[in-house]
């Protein structure tokens, strides 16, 4: 059983589609990298994985549950962002 499930995914701002069709499983301590062109749909797919976004079409489960089902999922799913949010002086 995969941990995260995102099947068919799509989302459109307008007339421009961002995701089409997006599908991926990751398994508990996977770790996964999301790269490509500047709007090429990054962000949104991680706004839609954190509930910031309304998911238009397509499903996102976790442990066969719908996302939209699960209060907590902050402590089930995390991700880093780009550069760092600690000050330089830190290491």
């Amino acid at each position: 059983m995969a941990f995260l499930e995102i099947n068919n995914v799509a989302h459109s701002y307008g007339k421009k589609t961002v995701l089409k069709n997006v599908s991926f499983t990751a398994n508990l301590g996977d770790i996964i990298g999301v790269f490509g062109r500047n709007g090429s749909g990054k962000s949104t797919l991680l706004n839609l994985l954190f509930k910031e976004l309304r998911l238009q079409s397509g499903s996102i489960r976790i442990n066969d549950k719908p996302l939209a089902s699960i209060k907590h999922k902050d402590q089930l799913i995390g991700y880093l962002p780009q550069f760092s949010m600690l000050p330089r002086e830190l290491k």
